[in-house]
């Protein structure tokens, strides 16, 4: 009977093991996809993240494409796993890749435009906040040469502090005749400080002009 027991208490610490390894693995074989602020701590190189923590790379080869002070949607798998149920601050990553997030602000006019986006086809895929900004993915095109052909380039506010309006426009092009421009994701940040009398507890009424005419969004101000 003692031999039995035995063996049912080694077999139940073999399983909670095993759960605790495969949780654990799981946890560093995912991939993320995040919005965060390159900064430096003495020479090292960091990223502070929308959600507070802090990313710190292991790629020694990004310390020459980074700029602090620079807006980066990161993408990149952990190297160590959080272990127990309060959340780290700080954690090793393996950054695999990452592209500049411009910040714009709330008022904001490029002179090198075209006209309003008439026909072209874009899609505005997500609207949220997070760090500080009003953060915007969008489906839009690109030339061969990886320059935009459009982006947002204004944004106006009304006399309701949380009520904005956002357009497309075309940059102005000097593309040939037979290039075919390639669809792609971009992402744009607005810092919300620029809002006058911006209200976190309200939430923002945002209009989008995009393919197919205006749309409205209603966006709840949960900053992080």
């Amino acid at each position: 009977m003692r031999c039995i027991k035995s063996f049912f208490l080694f077999a139940a610490l073999l399983l909670a093991l095993s759960a605790c390894t495969d949780a654990m693995y799981t946890e560093l074989d995912i991939y993320y996809l995040d919005l965060g602020m390159a900064a430096r701590n003495g020479d090292t190189l960091c990223f502070l993240m929308d959600d507070s923590t802090w990313l710190y790379p292991e790629n020694s080869n990004l310390d020459n494409e980074i700029v602090s002070g620079k807006r980066y949607n990161i993408h990149y798998r952990l190297l160590e796993h959080n272990s127990g149920q309060k959340k780290k601050e700080r954690y090793k990553a393996e950054v695999l890749d990452l592209r500049e997030v411009p910040i714009l602000p709330i008022e904001y006019k490029v002179k090198d435009v075209n006209s309003l986006l008439a026909l072209q086809h874009i899609r505005v895929d997500r609207i949220w906040l997070g760090g500080g900004f009003l953060n915007i993915s969008y489906h839009g095109l690109m030339h061969t040469d990886s320059n935009e052909l459009q982006r947002i380039q204004l944004i106006t506010q009304s006399a309701s502090s949380n009520d904005i309006q956002l357009r497309f426009y075309h940059f102005k092009s000097n593309q040939q005749n037979n290039e075919k421009p390639q669809r792609s994701d971009f992402f744009l940040s607005f810092p919300l400080k620029d809002m006058l009398d911006y209200k976190p507890q309200k939430t923002i009424k945002l209009s989008v002009y995009e393919t197919g005419g205006w749309t409205t969004y209603y966006i709840t101000s949960q900053i992080r």
